[in-house]
């Protein structure tokens, strides 16, 4: 069920009533303060002579009592002009700082209007406080109304949380981890051997589960956040057999949690298995960045040895604690956005750890600024540094007969990424590289996209791995 489509009459409602009664108070308060000065008149006999026009003391009451009803009606009016006024400001400035922070990433191109009702009513809520505490508790109200109507209008757009469970964490049910390694457990490297002959064991359970664990910096010394893998029910039974391993990385900004909830990892991987017999890779969500708006680019730099810490920390945390296999061929790493970029850069420059990548909407390369800023605060100013991390450079002249890769962006996505990703799909061609290119018609850099990108891409990348059979044929685009 979607967010939008079952809350957004609620706010509407919201919105509406707080504007009801916060015109019904005003019309109410005019009124009274009219009536309290005006009493009723009498009906005068008529005059038969005519004496000059002179108003009575009740009428000019009356009139005062109108003109002051007229100007607190002018008040208002202009009150809720500057309000408006002044949150079309607001929300065109945060549109304005919002740019420059997150230059290379895809914005709504109506966030100012997306903004426009918080502002607004955050004005007001600033005015209010010269009037009465009706009208300051009225103004809070629509406050979080339009808070909570903005943050459904974003959601719908990046789609983060597609449905309420997702919202409230009752798809995504997070355990401690608390397994045993069984290396001495057969390794199914055979597509044909594994879907053919497994049959599920007794205790296998219907679906998978999800654990949290930390994985320390032992030889990167970098601080990541809590890991989360997904264990498919063939990993959850006595006699496991080894299975593949999928690293997925998140967006900058992000943490490893998005995949659970925009990604919708679970549900995709949960209805795979059950197409294969309880089946699919084990996908740990990894962090390259520390923090929420931390980024490293996955390099190793004054921000953080994020490069050895998933090519070396991680790969061994993942063996040493999961029943994994250590065949290169069954290792891949993918990732969104930042993170697509990563996993395309990690396999390029460690094609003897993983041999197949996930990229979706991924940038060009590293990049924190400009390409001389990024020289100079990731790679210590030497451009032989950056051309060794830059995938284009990595691309021409090399050649990977051992490597696939699954690149895929919403079609109307930045100009600069939709070329960006067909130029590294068109050179990674040329270097060997069993490669696919998917382009979502309409998508944008959204969870959408990605979220379709790893659906499609799942039968190929567990046929590749020698895991599973493809259902009828592995979609490539």
């Amino acid at each position: 069920m979607n967010l939008l489509s079952t809350n957004i009459l609620l706010v509407i409602c919201c919105l509406t009533t707080g504007l009801m009664l916060l015109v019904a108070q005003s019309i109410i308060r005019a009124k009274r303060a009219a009536l309290a000065k005006a009493k009723p008149r009498k009906k005068k006999k008529p005059s038969k002579t005519k004496k000059p026009a002179k108003l009575s003391i009740r009428k000019r009451a009356v009139l005062k009592s109108r003109a002051a009803a007229h100007a607190v009606r002018i008040h208002q009016y202009t009150e809720l002009a500057l309000a408006i006024t002044s949150g079309l400001a607001l929300s065109l400035i945060s549109v304005y700082i919002v740019r420059q922070y997150f230059a290379s990433d895809q914005l709504p191109a109506l966030l100012w209007l997306m903004l426009l009702p918080i502002g607004t009513t955050f004005s007001y809520l600033v005015i209010s406080f010269w009037h009465t505490w009706q009208h300051i508790l009225l103004a809070l109200a629509g406050l979080v109304s339009a808070v909570a109507f903005g943050a459904l209008l974003i959601n719908q757009y990046y789609g983060y949380y597609p449905t309420l469970d997702s919202l409230f964490g009752r798809t995504n049910s997070i355990q401690t981890i608390v397994l045993h390694v069984n290396p001495t457990a057969p390794a199914l490297r055979s597509a044909e051997l594994t879907e053919n002959s497994y049959e599920p064991a007794n205790d296998q359970p219907d679906v998978g589960k999800l654990y949290s664990f930390v994985i320390p910096g032992s030889k990167s010394h970098f601080a990541g956040r809590p890991a989360v893998a997904y264990l498919p029910p063939a990993a959850l039974t006595r006699a496991a057999p080894q299975l593949p391993v999928l690293i997925l990385l998140a967006g900058t900004p992000g943490s490893p949690l998005d995949w659970l909830y925009g990604g919708d990892l679970k549900t995709t991987l949960d209805q795979f298995a059950a197409r294969h017999n309880g089946l699919a890779p084990i996908v740990v969500l990894a962090d390259q960045n520390g923090s929420q708006f931390a980024d490293t680019e996955c390099v190793n730099s004054p921000l953080g040895n994020a490069e050895t810490y998933l090519t070396e920390d991680v790969p061994s945390y993942i063996k040493d604690n999961f029943n994994v296999s250590a065949a290169p061929s069954e290792w891949a790493i993918g990732g969104l956005s930042d993170g697509g970029m990563c996993a395309l850069l990690m396999t390029l420059r460690h094609p003897t750890l993983f041999q197949s990548f996930l990229d979706f909407s991924g940038e060009p390369g590293p990049e924190v600024g400009n390409k001389d800023t990024t020289i100079a605060r990731l790679f210590g100013g030497s451009a032989a540094v950056w051309a060794a991390h830059d995938p284009t450079t990595l691309l021409t002249g090399h050649s990977y007969p051992t490597l696939g890769g699954w690149f895929g962006i919403g079609d109307s996505d930045l100009p600069g990424l939709v070329q960006g990703e067909r130029a590294l799909y068109t050179a990674a061609r040329q270097d060997g590289i069993a490669a696919s290119i998917e382009l979502v018609p309409g998508g944008q850099h959204t969870f959408y996209v990605w979220r379709q990108n790893l659906q499609d891409s799942l039968p190929w990348l567990a046929n590749r791995m020698g895991l599973t059979l493809c259902e009828t044929s592995c979609k490539q685009f």
